[in-house]
This record gives C-alpha cells, sequence and structure tokens, in this order.
C-alpha cells in the first residue's frame, strides 16, 4: 500500500528534472521480514530516470525507533553527499523515495554476487574507504534523539517472546555487565552514528561510498558504530578501521563496551526479527563479549 501511495503522488516528488507521467515498477532489489526496495522508473522531460522505493512490508511493524529520525538523518547525511539524494518522504507510512545509484561494474576476479544497489564491489571497498565514510556520517552537525541502547534491547527482548522463544535463548537486558557497557558507551563524546552498516546498507559510488537504510541512526557512540561495521564487513581488517575511525586516542574499555553491546542487540534482534542469524552470531560469543567487560 505505502508503495502505491509513493507512486501515486509522484506529482509531489522533489526531483531535479520534473517528471512527466507516474513512475512505474522495475523490479524488486530485496525483500526483507520489515522493509521492501523496488526500483522505479519514471519518464522526465529529459527521458526515463531511476529512483528507490523503500517500504514497509507490513505498515506499522518494525523493530527501528523512528521513521520521522529516519528520514531526517537520511536527508542530513544526503545533504553531505553520504546517502542518495531523498525526493519524497512519508513518515508516517515509513516510506522514503530517493535516486538510485547503479552500481560499479564488476572486475575480473570478484566473486560477489550481491544483488545490484545492494552493496559495495570488494575492489571499492576498504578499510579507507569505510572510515571515511564513517568519519562523514560522526562528523555531521546535529542534535536529536539518541538511540536508546536499553530501550532497543528491551524491545528486541519483548518481541521475541511474543515469538516464543524462551527467555534462556535471550540475553537479559538488564545483565549488570550489559547495563555498566551502555553506561559507558553513553558517556562517550556523542556523535551522529548510523548503527546499521554491513554489505546492504552501503552503495559504492564512482567517488565514495554512501550508507543507505538509517533507521536505527541516531546520536551515540563512534565506538558502537565502528563495532556495528567491523562486525557488518567481517573481512574487514578492524584495526586499520579502528585506528582510521577512533584514532590515537582510542579506548580498550570503550571498543570491548561497543563489542558487547552489539553482540547483545544483534543476537537479540535475530531472535525477534526470526530471520536466519549469520554464523558469527553465537549466543557463547555474546557471553564472552560482556564478561570482558568487566
Amino acid at each position: 500500500m505505502s508503495l502505491a501511495i509513493a507512486l501515486d503522488n509522484w506529482q509531489h516528488w522533489q526531483v531535479a528534472t520534473a517528471l512527466v507521467a507516474k513512475p512505474r515498477v522495475a523490479r524488486t532489489l530485496s525483500s526483507g521480514p520489515y522493509t521492501r526496495i523496488t526500483q522505479v522508473v519514471a519518464d522526465t522531460q529529459n527521458g526515463p530516470a531511476l529512483f528507490v522505493v523503500r517500504s514497509p512490508n507490513k505498515v506499522g511493524s518494525t523493530l527501528a525507533p523512528s521513521n520521522t529520525l529516519a528520514a531526517e538523518h537520511h536527508g542530513l547525511a544526503a545533504n553531505a553527499q553520504l546517502a542518495p539524494a531523498l525526493r519524497y518522504v512519508r513518515s508516517d507510512l515509513g516510506t522514503l523515495v530517493m535516486d538510485y545509484i547503479d552500481p560499479l561494474p564488476k572486475r575480473p576476479g570478484n566473486d560477489i554476487d550481491d544483488a545490484p544497489n545492494t552493496g559495495p564491489y570488494r575492489s571499492t571497498l576498504t578499510s579507507q574507504s569505510l572510515a571515511t565514510l564513517l568519519n562523514g556520517i560522526h562528523a555531521i552537525d546535529v542534535t536529536g534523539q539518541t538511540l536508546d541502547l536499553q530501550a532497543q534491547l528491551s524491545l528486541y527482548t519483548l518481541r521475541a517472546q511474543e515469538r516464543g522463544v524462551p527467555k534462556d535463548q535471550l540475553i537479559n537486558s538488564t545483565h549488570p555487565s550489559l547495563q555498566a557497557a551502555i553506561a559507558q558507551l553513553a558517556a562517550d563524546t556523542p556523535v551522529l552514528c548510523h548503527n546499521d552498516l554491513h554489505s546492504g546498507n552501503v552503495l559504492a559510488t564512482p567517488r565514495h561510498l554512501v550508507a543507505i537504510d538509517w533507521e536505527y541512526a541516531g546520536i551515540g557512540s563512534a565506538y558502537f558504530d565502528v563495532a556495528c561495521a567491523a562486525q557488518g564487513f567481517p573481512g574487514m581488517d578492524t584495526r586499520a578501521l579502528i585506528t582510521l575511525t577512533l584514532g590515537e586516542a582510542f579506548s580498550h574499555q570503550l571498543w570491548r563496551c561497543a563489542q558487547a553491546v552489539y553482540a547483545a542487540t544483534e543476537w537479540n534482534w535475530y531472535q525477534a526479527s526470526g530471520t536466519t542469524k549469520p554464523t558469527s552470531c553465537r549466543f557463547d560469543t555474546v557471553i564472552a563479549r560482556l564478561a570482558a567487560v568487566g
């Protein structure tokens, strides 16, 4: 329904070249438990143009905190050329229309087989390019709502239990080490964070990487954002990424806190969503990282 509404309101899209007819669906780029990404083609005064509509699979069904903030943060990143330009927003429906970014051609020997527009090519993804994206996001000047990690964990726990997941298969959001880690991250210097950078949310332009899916973005610790990205790109040189983003004043304790909180958040999210966990998402790993917080 929200996709249809976005297409029906094509005359309200804020585009560089005026549309002359209602856009039509080209193909579904991806469809997850909560979100569908659809490529559409629109006729303009200068010929056809491609856009992407991000819409919920089920209206009102999400594990993210705020559709309004997601659009706001995406818009700020787009102004900094760190996200595709937004053309239409319906925050009440969780629907965004943005420019389509054509993926770069694959090079010989590249074995990544991502769907178009859903991930960067290995030839353009390096610790330097990912760090440039992270540093750009963290430099955006914004004041607003923090991502409440405690509230998110509690939400995932509740949704997982509603699905019938036993308590002993979840990370207790009131675990003392977890609460201590969240408190230490909250005391860190606040910056704008994406908090969900992985291969499905990073695109490669000819010049640099950009990010999509700003649902979990908010003010918080850069350590948590970098921990998310390190887990989201398991082949990345984590040490280089840390050096390039967190710098010489790197805190081993804050890094341990970030890894522990992310591991717990990731585990409970998969339990809440019912989607298949990656092999790297392990219950014993979460427990070990919580123990390392001290």
